[in-house]
């Protein structure tokens, strides 16, 4: 048995009506003449309406029904997570940071300020992120990672070659087209309107990526993130340790990365450079 819960914009369609029902009756009441549409007649005229409005919110339920299901039954395929999420009534939990619980002097204090908490909660994940540590060459890393970094003298350089090469016009386009529609960074450019560029701006887009190849460089721009607070399995209670960040970058440099990457996993994998466990995830790998 399927248990029907209206989603929002079930929810809208119907104060809609209610909106659209208040409406119809009001105007009927102020503008129509009283002695010839009496109160009885615009009880019966009132019934009328709440039937048919009736009659729609049945069927507009039975449609909301057959769509879901057949939505829950496309994730099954398509899109597990979500399938999962739905089966399991999974609970969309989320933060209002308008407080946080700090510890000032030994002592616990609650912060309501919004500047107050802002620099809180920079100070909080500037210190449960390791420190970046930049280093010239190899030459400074630790031993293990000197290992782990060495080339691998029996591989060919060469194989590298193309890819840090122009980008085509089809290969950006197909690249842009492959990005999941999914949160945009500081500028607010989602994928969804990289998708949409046509003409110059196309032609722009493509520049700026082919530039980065060329100077072996990024915008300054690009460095900046957003960091937004993600709910930890348990209650927020006002501590900032209750949550986690999640970091969005820009989508056009996430763009410029996605050829990059692509282009190495196809040579890594036609060309056997890894073996074992390091080539899942490659094209053709298992996993």
């Amino acid at each position: 048995m399927t248990t029907y819960h209206p989603s929002i914009s079930a929810l809208l369609l119907d104060k809609l009506w209610h909106a659209l029902k208040r409406s119809i009756l009001g105007g009927a009441i102020d503008s129509l003449p009283f002695q010839h549409y009496n109160t009885k007649f615009l009880c019966s005229q009132k019934a009328l309406v709440s039937a048919y409005l009736s009659t729609q919110f049945h069927q507009h339920r039975v449609d909301s029904i057959e769509y879901y299901t057949a939505l829950r039954d496309e994730h099954f395929s398509t899109s597990p997570g979500s399938f999962i999420s739905s089966a399991l009534s999974v609970e969309h939990r989320s933060i209002v940071l308008d407080r946080v619980l700090v510890v000032i002097d030994s002592k616990p204090t609650l912060l309501t300020d919004p500047s107050d908490i802002k620099q809180a909660a920079i100070k909080h994940f500037q210190s449960v992120t390791p420190p970046l540590v930049q280093h010239s060459s190899t030459d400074e890393f630790p031993p293990r990672w000197q290992r782990a970094y060495t080339p691998i003298f029996d591989i060919d350089s060469s194989l590298y070659n193309s890819v840090m090469s122009p980008i085509l016009e089809e290969e950006w386009k197909n690249t842009i087209q492959s990005m999941p529609n999914k949160a945009s960074g500081p500028s607010k450019i989602s994928y969804e309107m990289l998708k949409h560029l046509t003409g110059e701006a196309f032609n722009l887009s493509l520049i700026l990526a082919n530039a980065c190849f060329t100077y072996g460089d990024i915008s300054a721009d690009w460095r900046e993130a957003l960091v937004y607070p993600i709910l930890k399995p348990h209650e927020f209670d006002a501590q900032l340790k209750n949550m986690r960040p999640i970091t969005l970058l820009e989508t056009v440099r996430k763009c410029v990365v996605k050829v990059v990457t692509t282009r190495l996993s196809k040579i890594l994998a036609d060309n056997q450079v890894l073996q074992g466990g390091n080539f899942a995830g490659l094209p053709g790998g298992s996993y």
